[in-house]
């Protein structure tokens, strides 16, 4: 075979990839550069495309231009769209129209067996032409060199780099905490999220920690927000051993295979009872969200000097209000005892004197 026609050839071969290459046929030989896709292609590879068969756990090859194109594993296939993730790579890539698809990888060609093998031709080529490169002029050697310098030019063209697009605007995703509050009617942790290109999917860990108590807790996801319902007895308990704070260990997947793992402390309001007179009739008021166990203690009289007592232990419930009616007494005190935040709490208030309010 002569010269010429060893460079027909290569041109034949190189324009016959490059109408491939940009008329969208589903055939390609791609060179893959960078790191995404280890341990399963590395830079220098080839990647031979054919067809567009492909489907979930596929490589496929996809661009939105002949020279700018992503070579990686399909994830997520739906009618208009499919998502990709470099095998080595943390996160998926944007959503990919299904018209950007090039096609699908058949086999690749690792980059020390293609090297070597063009190594071994161009070496047999200058051994049985060795008399040639001798003998030949400065001319035809200058010709030779600028047409081989040609064919690499073209060979590059048909091999360009795997690369992202720069028409893509691509975003990290992002997490921030927006708000942590507690629900005053209910005693739920509201706590809120700034997403940026992820969304909560669900909850699939929560506990509740203080000094006192740890316990398993539930809770579940709304958009950008996570509600941990927390029981009211964690409260009361809290109330009792006069602590003002507890944690909360959260676990939520995210997309992407994303995972959250958030630990955030909380402070509760607790607010002591309240006493409500009324003429004759008190009432015990508690604001809190938790149930305060509450010791009555009634004195009265119907003549001065002679005093009676009447006690009670109840519990009064989260926004519950219990009435006493003292009317019936001609001299009258009204006392309850309680424990808030660790600290015995007596409050008294006299509430009929003589038959009078």
């Amino acid at each position: 075979m002569t010269r010429s026609t060893v460079y027909v050839v290569c041109f034949i071969l190189v324009a016959i990839l490059l109408v491939f290459r940009f008329t969208g046929l589903p055939f390609g030989v791609f060179f893959v550069v960078g790191k995404s896709m280890e341990p399963s292609l590395y830079a220098g590879d080839l990647a031979v495309v054919l067809g567009k068969d492909y489907g979930v756990g596929d490589v496929v090859v996809w661009s939105y231009g002949g020279f700018s194109c992503i070579i990686h594993r399909v994830v997520n296939v739906s009618s208009s769209y499919i998502i990709t993730k470099g095998d080595s790579n943390p996160v998926d890539d944007p959503p990919v129209p299904v018209n950007a698809v090039k096609g699908k990888m058949i086999f690749h060609v690792p980059r020390v067996y293609w090297i070597s093998f063009l190594l071994i031709v161009f070496g047999m080529y200058v051994f049985f032409n060795r008399k040639h490169f001798v003998l030949e002029s400065f001319e035809k050697s200058s010709s030779t060199v600028f047409l081989t310098m040609v064919l690499v030019m073209f060979s590059i063209m048909v091999f360009s780099p795997i690369m992202s697009p720069n028409v893509m605007n691509v975003k990290v995703p992002s997490l921030h905490l927006s708000s942590l509050i507690v629900d005053s009617s209910t005693g739920d942790v509201i706590v809120k999220y700034s997403l940026d290109g992820l969304w909560l999917e669900n909850v699939t860990g929560c506990m509740i920690s203080s000094k006192s108590c740890t316990m398993f807790c539930s809770a579940e996801s709304r958009n950008d927000t996570i509600i941990v319902h927390v029981p009211g007895d964690y409260y009361s308990v809290m109330n009792e051993v006069g602590e003002k704070n507890f944690f909360i260990r959260l676990n939520a997947s995210l997309s992407y295979n994303t995972s959250l793992f958030g630990n955030y402390i909380v402070y509760p309001v607790f607010s002591r009872l309240r006493l409500e007179k009324f003429n004759a009739i008190v009432k015990v008021f508690n604001p809190n969200i938790f149930p305060i166990k509450v010791n009555v203690t009634i004195y009265f009289a119907n003549e001065v000097g002679v005093w009676e007592t009447e006690s009670k232990v109840m519990v009064v419930g989260s926004g519950e209000r219990v009435a006493f009616d003292l009317s019936d007494k001609k001299f009258s005190y009204f006392q309850i005892q309680y424990i808030f935040i660790g600290k015995t709490i007596t409050e008294k208030v006299r509430v009929t004197f003589n038959g009078k309010f």
